[in-house]
This record gives structure tokens, sequence and C-alpha cells, in this order.
């Protein structure tokens, strides 16, 4: 199926001009940018202001608090008082039992 959709847009990608296909790029630029801001939506949704949250940085595990969510990372305050940005898949939320 997918190869078949591919097989069709790439007939009329070879039909298109020069203009046509600037304006196709365009689209597709913002069209994957809004698919990138959905991920980082998603990934950042997983956690909460004040989560525990911990994470490696060249092979040493880092322990903090989440102090603010912004749009693709999540910033973090150790307890060595270190603020960092990380983004959301590099994240494990410590679980208080």
């Amino acid at each position: 199926m997918i190869r078949k959709r591919l097989t069709k847009v790439n007939d009329l990608i070879l039909n298109l001009n020069e203009e046509e296909l600037r304006l196709l790029n365009q689209q597709i630029i913002e069209r994957l940018k809004i698919i990138d801001r959905a991920k980082g939506i998603v990934g950042v949704s997983k956690f909460n202001l004040g989560d525990q949250v911990s994470f490696r940085h060249h092979g040493e595990r880092m322990v903090g608090k989440i102090i603010r969510l912004n749009q693709k990372t999540v910033s973090i305050i150790l307890d060595n008082g270190q603020e960092w940005r990380v983004a959301p898949d590099f994240l494990r939320k410590i679980v208080e039992k």
C-alpha cells in the first residue's frame, strides 16, 4: 500500500515545474515541523512539575526535580543546584514506593 502511494507521489513530482516543487517543499517542511512539535508535546506530557527524574550523562546517573516543561525539553534542577534541559525521551520518572 505504501509503495503504491509513493509511486503515485513520485509520478506527480516528476510532472511539477520548479515553482510547484518549491511550494511542495515548503508544505512538506511545514508538515514535518508540525509532526515534530506534536512528538515534543507528547514526550513532555508524560511529566509534571515537581516530578523526580533521572537521566544519564556520560554514563553517570543524574537525579533531579522538574522545574519547567518547555516545548521540546524539560528543565531539571539537580540536588547540587545545576540546571539542565533534557529531551523527555532521555528521562525516567522516579516513583517513590
